[in-house]
């Protein structure tokens, strides 16, 4: 199963530093930003379109993936035998242009790989839960005629600000994938954008025969579990029924312990940044909340700008916390030269130990252990149990 966080970032480097918190946070797999911060991905392990609109990177998990398609606005990544492509489209090209960028995309799904495509399209169509569809989304409507794609996308809104919301971030998905296996939904985090974050999750399997709604996920141990003991009850019942396994099956995962084990944040994560952040989205939502209200223009526009306010301390704390993990590491790197500073090197280069031509190891050798009797070095026999020196 993997997991794919989309986010509109906006160029802001504070909303690509919340969205990376988010993603490792949730132990998300994959990170699509569009319009992501040019600096975060030049120093980021991105994988970024041409023109730096739309980049992809790994989060989490040992998954190996390979660059697959890249051109102006589009970007994808092989997974095993699924292809995440994230797409953005400018809201201010000329209508030939975003016909232009569609067909590019319909060319990339025609291929012989299943695709995931995520990304800011910027158009309004019926088939994500809008009212209606523009210029823009009918041709998007065509290109998902054409190949037989899927728009995922439950009516839940993506885009919200000045108390105007829209659905422009879409998730498509080819027609060879089952759409039981894509789980999508809009999360409630504050991101810095306005933009919200989307989560897809692809499974492994359809969904399961027999809905049974519980409050939580199980791992795969877990589900072993569950299927073991209520295997071992349902053999010691002589008659058993429908509503009788269902209620085997409840008690069985109430009783699998809570599992305390949870993914690291972020190195410069810190109690103040996550108190900041709890400021800044209750600004944020005072100040929707005000905008949205006829007459009330100037404590709407002092609420904006206690927000701005709030965001930019938050940006501020999150620079100095990074600036002084680095100072740490550095100082912790004069100190002990193969602790974190080491252990961080080795785990980026892969462990990979450097080797050594059979000509080089034959000097080192012969400079290490040389063979030949040094002139002035005195040397001390024995003879008949005694040393004698010559």
């Amino acid at each position: 199963m993997s997991k794919i966080l989309l986010i509109n970032t906006n160029r802001s480097l504070l909303s690509c530093d919340l969205s990376t918190e988010i993603a490792t946070r949730g132990n998300y797999n994959f990170l699509v930003a569009t319009e992501p911060n040019v600096n975060s991905v030049a120093r980021g392990q991105w994988v970024p379109d041409r023109n730096g609109d739309v980049a992809i990177r790994g989060i989490v998990g040992n998954i190996d993936y390979n660059l697959y398609y890249r051109d102006e606005g589009i970007v994808g990544i092989e997974l095993r035998d699924i292809v995440i492509t994230g797409v953005y489209i400018s809201p201010n090209c000329a209508l030939e242009f975003y016909q232009h960028r569609i067909f590019n995309l319909q060319v990339m799904m025609r291929s012989r790989k299943r695709a995931i495509v995520v990304g800011d399209f910027n158009c309004r169509t019926a088939l994500a839960g809008a009212a209606s569809s523009n210029a823009r989304g009918r041709i998007l409507e065509d290109l998902l005629e054409v190949t037989g794609a899927i728009c995922v996308n439950d009516g839940a809104a993506t885009y919200s600000a000045r108390g105007h919301e829209s659905i422009i971030d879409l998730v498509i998905i080819d027609s060879t994938i089952c759409i039981d296996t894509i789980d999508f939904s809009v999360l409630n985090e504050e991101t810095g954008s306005d933009h919200k974050a989307v989560l897809i999750t692809i499974r492994d399997h359809p969904s399961r025969v027999m809905q049974i709604n519980i409050n939580h996920r199980l791992t795969d141990y877990q589900i072993h579990r569950v299927t073991r003991e209520a295997a071992n009850k349902i053999m010691s019942c002589a008659r058993i029924d429908l509503e009788m396994f269902k209620n085997i099956i409840k008690d069985e995962i109430a009783n699998i312990p809570k599992n305390t084990n949870r993914h690291h944040p972020v190195y410069w994560w810190s109690s103040d940044i996550e108190d900041q952040r709890r400021i800044m989205q209750r600004k944020k939502r005072i100040a929707q909340r005000l905008q949205a209200r006829t007459g009330m223009e100037e404590e709407g526009r002092l609420a904006i700008e206690e927000y701005r306010n709030a965001r930019k301390k938050l940006n501020f704390l999150i620079k100095q916390s990074k600036k002084r993990k680095w100072q740490e590491l550095c100082d912790d790197l004069d100190a002990d030269p193969w602790g974190k500073a080491f252990r961080i090197i080795t785990k980026r280069l892969g462990r990979h130990v450097p080797t050594l031509s059979n000509e080089m190891s034959a000097q080192q050798v012969r400079a290490l252990f040389p063979r030949e009797e040094s002139a002035d070095r005195e040397v001390i026999r024995c003879e008949g149990g005694r040393f004698t020196q010559q």
